[in-house]
């Protein structure tokens, strides 16, 4: 696309009712200030068409151009925003200088009014604009898609899988009604200078030249042109997937309702599930502290339980050693006394062989008594045990055996 004007390349286009582009510093140089507000003058043909005010504000703001067709400064921003390309939008379906006819006929949407006669009380023709590329007029109108198009632009739409099945039908200009007419003469300027309005118009990224027009509600995507939708062998296999704009936007607010409600429910049970971790995590902390407290006293009740045990083994164990002892000197005691009582016995007696076979009998004894090494020895009253090697033996191995089992909790706490 060109700007009518410089024949500079357009990037933002001000779209004008005699169906010319001008680039925004084109339409900044041609804008006029009259009476009942501001114009922008074709540079090509001359044609007048009207611009709001909030237009020609937006106009305002760009710099001149150079006499190039470019800009002496970056891209004009709208409310600190960049834009990315306006056009100029006629007025809606079936009004008529921004009043709503009665007739549904009269203005039909991407429409504007041109004089057919070129003024006085003449009647006026409603010329439809083509909704797909809004350059050519549009001469076919499809009752599925809701739209007016030209016949290159119908064509290259319909030529594909379920839209070649759209009715199609012819588009006749429509008179307006002459006292809608004559009030306009009244109350505005000429019919030909209609009230207008800057939208922005974005560009395909992959057809630079083409106008994001559709969305599929199928893949979901970015939007895209016509060319994006034909030229896709995924998008022609769902081709009623695919909407306009204006009608896949309400669909899309739908879907994207549906998404917050359930995100919302998603977020709500994430929120009690992590309520209940943290009640859980509580829970166990708690117990794990009673565990503790548990395992320590029953170790605190098991080493007293093997104090007591061990204390009990000892006093066992010298209760048998002392008995055996005292059986032992019991028995010694008991052989030194028969002895003294056989030598007793002996100096009583006249016989010397007598006397003398006792006196070796005696010493024999004595010798075998004296020759057994003592296991006890007393001492001061103290009774001492000697020679008790298989007594201290077992008596290390039960000390062991207890320390043994008093680590045991260390090492399990541990």
């Amino acid at each position: 696309m060109h700007c009518a004007s410089c024949d500079g390349v357009l990037d933002d286009a001000l779209i004008l009712v005699c169906d010319h582009n001008l680039c925004l510093g084109c339409a900044a140089n041609n804008m006029e200030a009259r009476d009942k507000g501001y114009v922008v003058i074709c540079g090509r043909c001359g044609s007048i068409t009207d611009v709001d005010s909030d237009s020609a504000e937006q106009l305002s703001t760009v710099t001149p151009v150079n006499g190039h067709g470019n800009l002496n400064n970056s891209r004009p921003s709208i409310g600190g925003v960049a834009a990315n390309s306006f056009a100029v939008s006629p007025p809606p379906r079936g009004t008529v200088d921004g009043q709503r006819a009665s007739n549904s006929r009269l203005g039909p949407r991407g429409s504007f009014t041109l004089n057919s006669s070129g003024g006085g009380g003449s009647g006026h023709l409603a010329v439809p604009s083509c909704g797909q590329c809004a350059r050519g007029v549009a001469s076919i109108r499809c009752a599925n898609c809701d739209e007016d198009f030209c016949e290159k632009c119908a064509s290259l739409i319909h030529r594909r899988g379920r839209m070649v099945d759209h009715h199609l039908s012819p588009i006749e200009p429509v008179s307006t009604l002459p006292s809608l007419n004559a009030s306009r003469r009244t109350t505005t300027q000429p019919s030909s200078q209609l009230p207008v309005s800057v939208k922005m118009i974005r560009t395909c990224p992959v057809h630079e030249s083409e106008h994001v027009q559709y969305f599929c509600l199928s893949c979901e995507g970015p939007p895209m042109c016509s060319e994006c939708v034909m030229r896709s062998e995924e998008h022609t296999k769902h081709l009623n997937q695919v909407f306009l704009l204006k009608k896949a936007l309400p669909l899309a607010r739908s879907r994207i309702e549906e998404l917050q409600r359930g995100l919302a429910s998603r977020l709500g049970d994430i929120r009690q599930s992590e309520t209940d971790v943290d009640q859980n995590r509580r829970d166990l902390d708690a117990l794990l502290e009673k565990t503790k407290e548990t395992i320590h006293a029953s170790f605190a009740s098991l080493r007293a339980s093997l104090d007591r045990k061990e204390q009990e083994l000892l006093s066992k164990a010298e209760s048998k050693r002392v008995d055996g002892i005292h059986r032992e000197l019991q028995s010694k005691r008991e052989k030194v006394e028969a002895v003294a009582i056989q030598m007793e016995e002996s100096m009583g007696m006249n016989d010397e062989v007598a006397t003398l076979a006792s006196y070796s009998e005696i010493k024999q004894q004595m010798n075998s008594l004296a020759s057994r090494e003592d296991h006890v020895k007393l001492s001061g009253g103290r009774m001492e045990v000697v020679d008790s090697e298989a007594f201290e033996r077992r008596l290390g191995e039960v000390r062991r055996s207890i320390d043994g089992i008093r680590a045991f909790p260390d090492a399990i706490l541990a």
